[in-house]
């Protein structure tokens, strides 16, 4: 704990005195002056431990979310939050802190190229939602995902847009594939209007 504490940076000890159950937080980056990035740093470890924490909280698969979305920076922090904040010694959390501190972020195999060449999917916002669920899919299982997933995604893409295409969509709304898989509505087929 003491070498964490020595090696730490003034946001990180900052963090370490606010973050809590209460709002100690929102009060703290409203009352001072601090960078947005180290607003946005304190905000996600905050938000981190506002979640129910639980056995595989602090598991690499969870961990690995945060360290491709958020950076090394920030998963140091929360695993060394921990650290501190906890009352005994827990050798997984100094064998997560050495894995992050020595892993660098992964690269995505599938790109926004291969989908329009492979898939014929045009430019454009409905290639952004694909490569979006596929990037999802990928970094939920560990940064690996097989050439299957992906046809499966785009397939099950395909097919929901041509579903949607033939349900009634009220004039002047538009509905996007991921809308429509996030706020599901019970359309109903023309044929069945009298």
């Amino acid at each position: 704990q003491k070498k964490i504490i020595k090696k730490s940076d003034f946001i990180f000890l900052i963090s370490l005195m606010i973050i809590d159950e209460t709002d100690n937080t929102d009060y703290f980056l409203y009352k001072f002056n601090i960078s947005k990035k180290d607003q946005k740093r304190i905000k996600i470890i905050d938000h981190f431990y506002r979640e129910k924490i639980n056995s595989k909280t602090f598991t690499e698969n969870n961990l690995n979310k945060f360290f491709y979305y958020y950076g090394k920076e920030v998963t140091l922090d929360i695993i060394s939050h921990r650290i501190i904040k906890s009352k005994k010694v827990d050798n997984s959390l100094k064998e997560l802190i050495n894995y992050y501190e020595n892993c660098k972020t992964p690269i995505m195999p599938v790109n926004a190229d291969l989908l329009m060449k492979k898939y014929e999917i045009p430019e454009g916002k409905q290639l952004g939602e694909k490569l979006k669920i596929i990037e999802d899919e990928w970094v939920k299982n560990n940064f690996k995902i097989s050439d299957q997933q992906v046809d499966n995604i785009i397939n099950y893409w395909s097919y929901l847009t041509s579903l949607i295409s033939k349900f009634l969509v009220p004039a002047g709304v538009l509905i996007s594939t991921r809308s429509f898989l996030l706020f599901p509505i019970n359309p109903f087929p023309i044929g069945d209007i009298k």
